[in-house]
């Protein structure tokens, strides 16, 4: 909708605007989605990896658990 609402902006503009400004103006729009993307696919790594850092403390949580129980009954 963001893109729909820019492409309306810039046609109803092309009228009172010169199209050498409305280039300018949407070649800038597309540089800055692009670099959001990138920056965007640049922290991926690291978002994936503290998930998997999660995952496996909660396993290694519940792992504890089990051993500790087992071994309080044992001893019991």
């Amino acid at each position: 909708s963001a893109i729909t609402s820019t492409t309306s902006a810039i046609t109803s503009a092309t009228s009172a605007i010169t199209p050498t400004t409305v280039h300018h103006h949407f070649y800038n729009v597309c540089y800055h989605f692009y670099n959001s993307q990138q920056s965007l696919l640049q922290r991926l790594p690291s978002l994936l990896q503290q998930s998997a850092i999660t995952s496996t403390t909660s396993a290694i949580t519940s792992t504890t658990s089990v051993i500790t129980s087992t071994t309080v009954r044992h001893h019991f």
